[in-house]
């Protein structure tokens, strides 16, 4: 005797087992490599924040010891950091060297400009 399941009830089966399956990788992913695996929210937001300011869609170059250590950058950096809530344009030093966008932000620019257009919107001040 062979077991025949229903081609709609087979349908229904494989569409549940393919969302554990993908609820489980991404629980596994999300709490074992943690939550921003790609790099800090500084990283992320950073060109979002710059265009949201005023000073377009760029980043700011965080391998300079500028950025780490100027008393300039520091609401900025809360900011990026989630220490901060509010941030104003004039947080943003006119001076702050800057990089072009990366392939990432490139790849998820609707994202980027998303949040941007949020914050400029809605201010972040």
């Amino acid at each position: 005797m062979r077991l025949v399941i229903p081609p709609k009830r087979r349908e229904t089966v494989i569409v549940l087992c393919v969302f554990i399956l993908a609820a489980f990788g991404g629980a596994w992913y999300f709490f074992a490599l943690g939550a921003l695996p790609a790099g800090s929210t500084a990283d992320w937001f950073g060109p979002s924040a710059m265009w949201a300011m005023g000073r377009g869609f760029i980043a700011p170059n965080l391998e300079t010891k500028e950025w780490a250590e100027s008393p300039e950058t520091k609401a900025f950096r809360e900011f990026l950091s989630l220490e901060r809530a509010s941030l104003n344009p004039e947080d943003i030093p006119e001076t702050l060297r800057t990089t072009p966008v990366g392939p990432f932000h490139r790849l998820h620019c609707y994202l980027f400009y998303s949040v941007a257009a949020t914050w400029k919107i809605e201010p972040v001040a």
